[in-house]
This record gives structure tokens, sequence and C-alpha cells, in this order.
């Protein structure tokens, strides 16, 4: 027998197809299996098929047969239980795609960014331009078709056909609510109404609807809310979010597009239009549903709407014309259908565009199967690596955040680690800054001069007093720097004269000699403290960067304690520079070391210039006083050196014992009491719940594709 490709079949006087030979290639056998078929009635019908299976060697292989269902349209279309053949499976495993594709969906729903990753089908569409009717021709379903009760949240529509026994069964799911019997039509408006809780639209959930029926394709179609025009402002983001919720669900290239399209409209003036040609410029995901083709009665008016469509389509790089189908919505029956859409289809046929435009939904029925089942095979594959990959980043995300509520102890113990290393990073932080405050505190330390106290005696006193000084003559050459000093025009012969009037008053008085500037109220000093309780206080703001289940614990009991012994080593430190003034007053006017001492109490040689230009009994006089002068200089000088060194060590002894032992020990001694109010954050429980939930429904997909294969 002479075999025709199924390309080619055509019917044969009305009644049967002969001739058709479909092969596979069997990867267990790696054998090109050949089904030889002599008849196939035209219809629809439960036919037992039976063939021999040859190897390319023809040898001749055990016999099988099968019953399978399946539809010839009058154009002899290939039909899904034929694609399902051809593609090497039997009509249940083609079903076993389709279910698999619709569990994936329904686990994995609620993650908006994964589940456009799943081969779907979508219907879009303008209100009003027939798509409720369309649905209601395909599944038999009773869609409503009220303007007032039109599609307002996404529905997922399942369908599939009865197997031997299986019974006629429609179940409609909204959340947990769940509808079997009575009026369908009311169910799908009550499952609405509680998708919608008040609402105009709802965009993020959606109701189930699954019917199984002798006459059901085999098909899921996703059902968006018509797009519509707003009326007014109040609508704009009604019309916004409705066309934010389609724009999104056609992007992905795993979505196949139903796009219904009235015939009696523009078609350029269809918002969806434009939406549907921005996601798929090539029309290789799109077929198009033509409606109200009966209200156009003109055929040049029919046929100048059909070809600016198909024109429109042409034009664009690398597109290919969609398939269309013309669809009347309003007939009951098949024959209704066709009848009443008859001068439609020669209408078609006259534009020589019956390859791409079918009427009738037998039609559409067939396609619809056909398409759904090559993407799903297509695409499965990269869904899978999508999942796996999804899998992964779960698990690293619920072992960062635990899997389980930690234990209290646990929570603590490991915040209190935290803690202490976060503190020694933000202490090695302030370091460099610190040790620059140090420098500067010591360079302003050294230009700091002894100068007259103020404080001992007038202004009219003590010019009263260098007057009495007396000068033994000048000789007739004498240097310009005697004739200053005797006159005392030089700063620091006046200063220092100053000093010796003010000490010889202190010494008179029998009070101790100190230097106001070292009194504690030294301004480089005080500039000093207040950058350094600036930096310091920087250490206290590592506790807010906490896990987010130590929070709690942390701000409650840990924290105040934390602050107030860092309170108290601040203090302990600025104590240090506080008291220094204590260095130069009673018992601790002295020092070890001499020898830095005694440099430093030289006499300057402007002093001794001094001294050597007062007449012998003035300088007998005034010796003592000079003397206690340079060795409070001295003193002074001395101590200079060691003031940005005591400061410096000190300092950092007691900000390193905090950072190293306080932390830790106060943390510790209050662990008991940071474990009793160390509830978990509910944020983080919500997280947990979340990666939980989307790891499981990631695993469960995964176990369907794996069903597959």
């Amino acid at each position: 027998m002479e075999m025709t490709p199924v390309s080619q079949c055509v019917v044969k006087g009305g009644l049967t197809v002969e001739g058709i030979c479909i092969s596979k290639f069997d990867q267990h056998q790696s054998t090109l299996l050949e089904k030889s078929f002599l008849e196939i009635p035209v219809g629809c019908a439960n036919i037992p098929w039976t063939g021999q299976c040859y190897s390319r060697a023809r040898r001749k292989m055990p016999s099988f047969s099968f019953k399978a269902r399946f539809f010839l349209s009058c154009r002899c279309m290939l039909s899904p239980v034929q694609f399902a053949i051809f593609h090497g499976m039997d009509f249940s495993t083609a079903r076993q795609y389709y279910d698999a594709i619709d569990q994936i969906r329904a686990v994995l729903n609620e993650f908006e960014d994964i589940v456009q990753e799943v081969p779907s089908f979508v219907v879009v569409g303008m209100q009003s331009v027939g798509k409720s009717a369309v649905l209601r021709r395909i599944s038999g379903f009773p869609f409503p078709q009220d303007s007032q009760v039109c599609t307002r949240v996404p529905m997922e529509l399942s369908m599939r056909r009865c197997r031997g026994r299986e019974k006629l069964t429609v179940t409609i799911r909204a959340r947990e609510k769940v509808w079997t019997d009575g009026d369908h039509e009311a169910n799908l408006t009550a499952a609405q109404t509680e998708i919608l809780g008040g609402k105009q639209f709802e965009c993020q959930d959606l109701v189930r609807i699954v019917k199984q029926d002798a006459d059901c394709p085999e098909v899921t179609l996703i059902d968006l809310p018509g797009l519509f025009f707003a009326g007014n402002d109040d609508a704009a983001p009604l019309q916004a979010m409705v066309e934010d919720l389609v724009t999104k669900r056609i992007a992905s290239d795993m979505a196949l597009i139903c796009h219904v399209v009235p015939l009696n409209q523009d078609h350029k003036t269809l918002n969806t239009w434009l939406l549907v040609h921005n996601a798929d410029p090539a029309r290789r995901r799109t077929i198009f549903i033509f409606t109200k083709a009966d209200k156009v009665t003109d055929k040049s008016e029919f046929q100048r709407r059909i070809g600016a469509i198909m024109e429109d389509e042409s034009h664009e790089k690398g597109s290919v014309l969609p398939k269309c189908f013309i669809i009347h919505g309003a007939a009951t029956t098949e024959k209704e259908e066709l009848s009443s859409l008859a001068h439609v289809e020669s209408w078609v046929d006259e534009m020589g565009l019956q390859e791409s435009v079918s009427v009738g939904v037998r039609a559409l029925n067939g396609h619809l199967e056909s398409v759904m089942l090559a993407h799903i095979q297509e695409n499965l594959p990269r869904l899978r690596r999508r999942l796996e990959k999804e899998e992964q980043e779960q698990r690293k995300h619920l072992a960062l955040i635990g899997r389980t509520p930690m234990d209290a102890s646990m929570v603590v113990f490991g915040g209190v680690q935290d803690m202490i290393q976060a503190t020694q990073s933000c202490f090695a932080s302030l370091l460099p800054s610190l040790r620059v405050k140090f420098e500067s505190m010591a360079t302003t330390l050294q230009e700091v001069t002894m100068e007259p106290l103020g404080n001992q005696l007038t202004a009219d006193e003590i010019a009263a007093k260098l007057k009495t000084f007396q000068f033994s003559p000048l000789e007739y050459n004498a240097s310009r720097q005697k004739r200053e000093i005797r006159n005392m025009e030089t700063p620091l012969v006046a200063d220092f004269l100053t000093l010796a009037v003010e000490a010889r008053e202190v010494l008179n008085k029998s009070r101790g000699l100190y230097n106001d500037a070292f009194e504690g109220s030294m301004d480089v000093l005080k500039a000093w403290m207040v950058q350094f309780d600036a930096d310091t206080s920087q250490i206290a703001t590592v506790s807010e960067a906490t896990k987010p289940n130590f929070e709690k614990a942390m701000a409650s009991v840990g924290l105040p304690k934390l602050r107030r012994a860092l309170e108290a080593t601040r203090a302990a430190a600025l104590a240090c520079v506080e008291n220094l003034h204590h260095w130069n007053t009673g018992r601790c006017l002295m020092t070890a070391n001499v020898t830095d001492f005694a440099s430093e109490s030289a006499p300057f040689d402007v002093d001794q210039s001094l001294v050597d230009a007062l007449t012998p009994e003035a300088r007998l006089m005034w010796k003592p006083v000079f003397t206690a002068v340079w060795n409070t200089r001295g003193f002074l000088n001395s101590r200079k050196k060691l003031v940005a060194e005591v400061v410096l060590n000190e300092v950092m002894r007691l900000l390193s014992d905090y950072v190293d032992k306080t932390v830790r020990e106060v943390l510790c001694s209050c662990s008991a009491a940071m474990a009793a109010v160390s509830d978990e954050p509910g944020s983080l429980a919500k997280k947990r719940k979340r990666a939980l939930d989307r790891e499981n429904g990631v695993k469960s997909a995964l176990q369907t594709i794996e069903s597959l294969y």
C-alpha cells in the first residue's frame, strides 16, 4: 500500500482517509517504527487502531493496538491525537503533559516571578469583544456574558476529555472554597465575588475551573480581565492595573497568546493590539480569534478588514502569518456556527487565506491542543533548568535564615559572638582617626609656652615693679640687644621679668607655684576631648547591626548594659585628660627625669643676657626668683613631652579593655536574661515560611517534571 505523509492526507469521498504513514524514532531500540492505518473515518469516534512495527531491516516486530479519540475537520487538520502519535506518545501521555503543567502552575501561582516561566496559553482582549462567548464555545462552560459580571479576575480553565467510564464533572475553586454542583454560571459569579472581596478587579489571585466532558479539547487556558478605556480619572488606576497584568502575562516567551479581535472594529483602535504586538512582534506565539464576523455583512468590508490585518502582520521583519480562527460566539452548536458563517468561509476562500484562516470552533480546539502540546514539550527542559536554579537559591537563603526557629540560647550565643566581632571591627576602623587626633594634640602641646599668670598683681603694680630692676651702665659701643634688654623692649625679656615679679609675689604669699595653662582648662585639651567623645560614641552604634532574631534581646537587655559599660569606659578615659592638672600641683610637682629637667631648666640666651645686665646687687636679690622661674618652665616643658603619650596609652588601654573584655563579660552576664526575651521576630518567621513554601513548590514542580521522563 502506498504511504502518504500526514501533511498530505485528504478526505476520500467524505468518509475515509487512506494511507496515513506516521513515523517515529524509538530511542530504546534505535529503530524507525512505521505505523500503517488502512481506514480512519472522518469525524469523532473511539476507534481501534492496529498496525505492525518494522525495523529498518524490515524485521517484523510485535504487533500493537490501542484506542484513540480524534478529530478530523473538513480541511483535514492534524488532530491532537494524531499529533500525539506523531510525537511518539499515546493519548494518555499527552494528557499527562497537560496535567503536569496545570499542577506546576498551581503550586507556583503565588510566586509571580517564576510562574511566568511555566508554559501557558493566555486569552487576552478588550472588554465586550466576545472573549467570554469564545470561551463558552470552546469549553461548553456557561461563562457569564453580561457586561456587569464579565471577567474581573484571571480565570484558569482546564479542560479534559472524558475517557472510558470517566464522569462529566465541573469544579470551580476560589481560594479555599469549592463549587461542584448547581448553576455553574452562578457558581462562577460567586467565585469571582469571593476573589474580588469588594474590589473592582483582582490581578494577583485567580479562579480555577476544571471541566471534564466528552467534547472538551485537552487544553488549559488562562482568561485575563478584558482591557477597557477609563471613562474618568477614578477608573484610570484600574485601567493601568489591568494593562500591567496583561503586559506581564504575555511578556514571557513561555506564554502562547490567544488574541480575541472583533471584526466589526478597526484592529488598530484596540489597546490589546499594541500590547500583543510589543510582546510578540514576530507573531510566533500568537493566534487570532476573530469574533463578530456576523456583524460585518458586506463582503468588501469584511475582506478589507481581514486584508488589513494580514498586511499589517506580514510587514513585521521576521514575522509569520499567525493562525486565525473565526468563531460565532452566539452559536450553540457546530452546525449552527458553520451554517451562519458559511458565507464568511467562502469570502476567506476567495481571498486565498484558507491556510491561515479557519472557520469554526472545532478547528480552533484541535489547533489549541496541538500547539499547546508542542509548546510544552519544547519548553519543558528550559522550565526544568529554571526551577533547579530557583531551588538552589532558596536552599542558600534558608541556610542563612535557618529552616527552623533557632533555640533561644543558640540565638544569644551567636548574637554575642557577632557583637564582639562587630565591636572589634568598629574599634579597628576608628584607630587611624584616633591616631591623627593624638598626634595633633601632641603637636599643639609642644607649641604651648609659659606665659605670665596675670592673676597675682595688677598691670599697674607689675609696671611699677619692673621699674625697680637696676641695670649696670652700658658701654659706649654696647650692642643693640643689650640696649633692648635694658629698655625691656624684647617681648621675651618683658614676659620673663613679669614672670619673675609674679613668682616673687607668690613666694612672698607662701603659695604653691602653678601654671594656669595646665589648670584643667587648657583649650587644646578641651578641644581634643570633644573630638574624642565624638569618635568613641561610634562604638556604641555597632549594637544596632545585629541579626534579626537577636534584635529584641539586644535592644531590651544587652544594649542598655553595653551602653552603661561604654559610658564608664569613656568617662575614665576623659577623666585621665581632665586630671592632668593634678600633675602640676601639690605633691606631684616633681619629676624623676632629672636629666631632661636640667636640660629644660637651663636659662635661654636672652635670660642669661638679662641677668648679666643687672647690677651685682639686683642680680643677688633676683637670682633665686629667676631660678624658680627657670625650674618651673623646665618642669612644664618636660611634662609637655609626656602628656600626649600618657593620654594615648591610658585611653587606648581603657578602650581596648572595653572592646576585648568588657563587651564579652557584659553580654555573657546577661545571656540568660536575653535568652528569655529572644523571640523570633514576625518578619523573619514570614520570610522563612515564604522561602520554605517557595522551595516546596519548586520541588513539587520538579518532581512533576521528572514523572514525564
